[in-house]
């Protein structure tokens, strides 16, 4: 299986907004993205990450690899994360 490490690419989108000198409101202009979604996005919001073409127009103008943060998870990892929240 697959996942998307959510908080990793938040972090490195931030990393590299404040690396560029940006404001939210700055990527905001260059993007069309609100600066409430790319603060969302930063501190991995899943509603966020539900939408690809918002994370992939952040990633582009930031040029930030998402598919760096895809990581392979064992089957028995998630089964085991799932039981615990259940209990």
């Amino acid at each position: 299986m697959m996942r998307l490490d959510r908080e990793g690419l938040g972090k490195a989108l931030r990393a590299e907004r404040e690396a560029q000198g940006l404001t939210a409101r700055d990527l905001e202009r260059k993007t069309g993205v609100s600066d409430s979604t790319i603060l969302r996005a930063e501190r991995a919001h899943p509603d966020v990450f539900a939408r690809a073409d918002t994370v992939c127009i952040l990633c582009h103008v930031l040029d930030v690899d998402p598919l760096a943060f895809v990581e392979s998870v064992s089957r028995e990892h998630t089964h085991e994360a799932s039981e615990a929240g259940a209990g």
